[in-house]
């Protein structure tokens, strides 16, 4: 009986998957979800692998954050070869959201390594060699034009703290700084989508920064919501980049913070009840439960 309802669940996740037009990877983030609980509070390592297989079949992918679940599953199991090929295939693949991974302990890939055979740490890090050589045509040209959007957005926030007597001269060159960096942001963005691991892998960080300071600025929140919204449905931008902006937008503006993001005193001390209400509005837009609350500490200049 219970073969007989995994069939029927792989039948009907695949006629969902053929007739989808386009896959939402929000939906996917909530269904990876489901494994993440299954492996990290339920402790369930055999029904996580089951769960990631069923998604695999049915969006034809996993991203690397999903096959470092799965090598810390075949760890527990005792199966340490195909825990090190998980690994190896995890730093072969592209991201969605390694900012999140990275937060979580038990999926650190040095401690799950722990152990292995010298073949097996061999293989894996043929894995982290490769992930060097995951690039895309524009990654160099983008890496390129953060590395100057970068020097002047330090340039500016520097002299701040330098001269803080001159503090209102230099906030007004700050502002006329991030409103250049803003707009070939956006063009980025609209022109080939939100610079995540899909368009510059490894280097996301770069896009992070300019993020930060564009949640400052009302006209850019207004425009670029629904866009980045869609960037994280289509893949490209990493649920924990769009929690955070929203939470710092929040921040910026006086409004309530809602995704418990940010390091700040607001955000200390929940309930139990206010972190399952915190993890549910999460999840509605990817991020998965076990992203921890608070999750970034940052500097709100």
């Amino acid at each position: 009986m219970h073969l007989k309802t995994i069939l029927l669940t792989f039948i009907i996740l695949l006629s969902l998957s053929s007739s989808a037009q386009s896959v939402n990877y929000i939906d996917y983030k909530k269904e990876c979800d489901v494994a993440y609980r299954l492996a990290l509070d339920e402790k369930k390592y055999k029904e996580t692998l089951q769960t990631l297989y069923i998604i695999h079949i049915k969006y034809k992918k996993l991203f690397r954050d999903e096959y470092i679940l799965k090598a810390y599953c075949y760890k527990k199991l005792g199966d340490n070869e195909k825990s090190a090929d998980a690994i190896y295939t995890a730093w072969s693949t592209f991201s969605f959201d390694i900012n999140c991974i990275n937060q979580i302990e038990e999926l650190d890939c040095e401690t799950i390594s722990k152990g292995f055979s010298r073949k097996q740490m061999a293989h894996v890090n043929q894995g982290y060699k490769n992930s060097a050589y995951l690039t895309t045509k524009l990654c160099d040209s983008i890496i390129k034009t953060f590395q100057i959007l970068e020097k002047l957005d330090h340039r500016c926030r520097e002299k701040l703290e330098l001269h803080p007597a001159d503090s209102v001269k230099i906030k007004k060159e700050i502002r006329a700084t991030d409103s250049i960096n803003l707009v070939i942001f956006k063009k980025i963005i609209k022109d080939y989508g939100y610079p995540g691991e899909k368009l510059i892998p490894n280097n996301t960080g770069y896009a992070f920064l300019i993020l930060t300071h564009s949640a400052n600025y009302q006209s850019f929140y207004d425009e670029m919501q629904p866009v980045l919204y869609n960037e994280v449905k289509n893949g490209r931008m990493p649920p924990s980049h769009y929690v955070f902006w929203l939470d710092r937008y929040h921040e910026a503006h006086n409004i309530p913070l809602k995704y418990g993001i940010l390091d700040v005193p607001s955000q200390q001390n929940f309930s139990f009840s206010e972190k399952k209400a915190i993890q549910r509005q999460r999840l509605e837009i990817g991020l998965i439960k076990h992203y921890p609350i608070p999750s970034i500490q940052i500097n709100s200049k």
